[in-house]
């Protein structure tokens, strides 16, 4: 924008240089052409920051969509779906039912059949990409060697995230024990408990019990174990699931997770048994060792402390859970996604989205508008498609890697405009050095300029 000329000095021609005896007006050092943004410049840098946006977001995330296939529970959930509709079916009375309404029950079903199958069958053909991919980089000894690398990459992130899982549990029961530890000193001194030697005589028996059980399923060298199994089981995966999509699989089943379903099974059912021994079946603290020992302190202890002891026990069932799923199954299937060889496939998002932001970038008028929008858009577009890659690798879901992924984006964002705004100044000051410069005002002068004819006329 033009500075405007200060319109309280008295002479109108006070913000101009005045040349020799004839008053001829020359626009001041300070007002510059370089300083003259015009409005046009300022939308096309807008335009330009707005394509590289869209353009990396859509080529990055887009890629990472594609690559990725479908969410991994869009069977579960509409397997819950057709039971939903099953358990709705079955509670409407008998009376009420018509050949109308059974016939319409009998479509739906059959439609949600057809798409649990076709969902299944879309697995398919994300793997098949990345068993092709695999293929192709096998060729030479270099792709092949970085594309090992890569998969061993994402392999130990998410392994990494399957210990951390078990170190939460392994913590909250170590608080949960120091809970019972005081609860214990406690009922001692109760006098009104007599009864409380023989309880926690008991209470010892079945923590050992529990402790036991903790630490021979759970412990790191039975996890290892359990994973070198798991790893056996898909030394020829890629060969059997090629075998396998040639048939009519392909289209009617998930063939990676039937090939493997068995093996799954088996390695999830132990974790499971334990976990019913130490606090029953389902997802809550139903019954086991745990409930036993909780049982016997509700008869010595106040009921707030009580209370508090249970709801310490519910959370370490809870980061029990956790731990058990993430290995025994989001870790199985990422590992069976890795073999086929999803891990460099995955990655090509971060380098579509590197590919978008350079096109864009070739159509930026001048270096600093290249660095302006790299700095404020570009490398947070990269940034938060990598971080979403990130989190998936560590075992995250889709849509908490999306948050993740535009949390540090919105961060990259913020730091680049800082670091830009002090860019920008510092490229100002030197310019504004340079135009007060003796040779600059001596080119100055020598340019054309406005002059005041009325003396002459006068």
């Amino acid at each position: 924008m033009i500075k405007p000329i200060n319109s309280v000095n008295k002479n109108p021609f006070s913000d101009f240089t005045v040349s020799g005896r004839i008053p001829e007006y020359y626009v001041s050092g300070e007002y510059t052409a370089d300083s003259f943004v015009s409005d046009e410049k300022e939308k096309k840098h807008s335009a330009l920051v707005w394509k590289i946006a869209v353009s990396a977001m859509t080529v990055g995330f887009g890629t990472l969509a594609l690559m990725k296939g479908l969410p991994k529970n869009t069977t579960q959930k509409l397997v819950k779906f057709k039971d939903y509709l099953t358990k709705k079916f079955h509670s409407v009375s008998e009376e009420i039912k018509t050949e109308n309404i059974n016939k319409k029950y009998e479509e739906s079903v059959e439609k949600v059949n057809k798409m649990i199958e076709k969902s299944q069958s879309l697995n398919n053909l994300g793997w098949i990409k990345d068993v092709l991919f695999l293929k192709l980089m096998g060729i030479n000894k270099y792709t092949a060697r970085l594309h090992a690398a890569i998969t061993k990459k994402f392999d130990r992130l998410s392994l990494k995230t399957v210990n951390r899982a078990y170190g939460a549990s392994d913590e909250s029961f170590e608080k949960l024990f120091g809970l019972m530890d005081a609860a214990a000193k406690s009922a001692v001194t109760d006098k009104s408990k007599p009864q409380a030697g023989e309880i926690l005589a008991r209470i010892a028996e079945k923590r050992k019990t529990m402790t036991e059980t903790l630490h021979n399923s759970f412990n790191i060298t039975e996890r290892t174990e359990r994973h070198g199994k798991m790893r056996d089981s898909m030394v020829n995966l890629v060969d059997d699931f090629l075998k396998e999509f040639r048939t009519k699989k392909s289209y009617k089943s998930s063939i990676a997770e039937e090939l493997l379903s068995e093996t799954k099974t088996e390695l999830h059912a132990p974790l499971l048994a334990a976990r019913a021994k130490i606090a029953g079946e389902g997802k809550t603290l139903s019954g086991g060792t745990l409930k036993e020992i909780l049982d016997l302190y509700k008869e010595i202890l106040p009921a707030d402390k009580f209370a508090k002891l249970q709801a310490e026990a519910a959370k370490s069932v809870k980061k029990l859970d956790k731990a058990i799923d993430t290995d025994a199954v989001e870790y199985f299937d990422k590992y069976r996604d890795l073999v086929l060889g999803c891990a460099p496939t995955d990655t090509l998002s971060v380098l579509t989205s590197l590919g978008a932001v350079g096109w864009g970038l070739s159509t930026a008028e001048d270096k600093n508008e290249k660095a302006s929008v790299l700095l404020k858009v570009g490398l947070p577009i990269v940034g938060s498609v990598a971080t979403t890659l990130y989190f998936t690798a560590r075992l995250v879901s889709g849509f908490k890697a999306l948050a993740y992924g535009a949390l540090s984006g919105f961060v990259f964002s913020q730091g680049g405009a800082i670091i830009d705004n002090f860019r920008q100044k510092h490229l100002n000051k030197l310019n504004l050095l340079a135009q007060k410069s003796p040779e600059n005002k001596e080119q100055s002068t020598k340019k054309g300029a406005y002059v005041d004819n009325s003396t002459k006329n006068g």
